[in-house]
C-alpha cells in the first residue's frame, strides 16, 4: 500500500496542466527528465492540457500588439529641407496563429520571449528605415501633418 501511495504521489508531482488564456496560442512541450524538451501541441486559448506528465507553455499573443520607435536626440531625421524632425512612429502589428510553432522554434531559444525577438530580429530596422525614408523626403511643415 505504501509502495502504491508513493508512485501516485510521484506521478501527481510530476504533472502539470498548462493553461493558454483568451487571445494566446500556447506552444505546449513535453519535456523528459533526460532528454531535451519536444513539441506536444497546439493549443488556442482559452483552453488547458488537462492534467499530463511534464507538460509547460510558451503562450504567444495573437492580439494586436503596438510598437513605438523614438526617432529624438541622436536618431532625429533631416527632412528634405534640412531640419531635424524628432517624432515618435507606431506600428500595430499580431501574429498569425498559424505561423506559431515555426515563430517559437525560430525565436523560442533567445532568452526573450519570441514576440520580442521576432520584433527585434525582423521587424525593428525594416519599420526604422521605411519610416526614416518617407520623413527624408517631407519639409518639416508637411510632416506635420503626415500619416504613414
Amino acid at each position: 500500500m505504501r509502495q502504491l501511495f508513493a508512485v501516485l504521489i510521484l506521478g501527481i508531482v510530476g504533472c502539470t496542466n498548462a493553461f493558454t488564456p483568451a487571445g494566446y496560442v500556447g506552444y505546449v512541450t513535453k519535456h523528459l527528465y533526460t532528454l531535451p524538451a519536444r513539441f506536444y501541441e497546439l493549443q488556442t486559448g482559452p483552453t488547458s492540457t488537462g492534467l499530463g506528465w511534464r507538460l509547460e507553455v510558451t503562450n504567444i499573443s495573437v492580439t494586436p500588439i503596438t510598437s513605438t520607435e523614438e526617432f529624438t536626440d541622436q536618431n532625429t531625421v533631416l527632412a528634405k529641407d534640412n531640419l531635424h524632425i524628432e517624432f515618435r512612429a507606431h506600428l500595430l502589428w499580431r501574429i498569425d496563429p498559424e505561423n506559431v510553432r515555426a515563430l517559437v522554434e525560430k525565436y523560442g531559444g533567445t532568452g526573450m520571449s519570441p514576440e520580442q525577438a521576432a520584433y527585434a530580429n525582423f521587424i525593428k530596422e525594416p519599420f526604422r528605415t521605411y519610416t526614416r525614408e518617407r520623413f527624408r523626403n517631407t519639409t518639416a511643415w508637411t510632416s506635420r501633418t503626415t500619416s504613414m
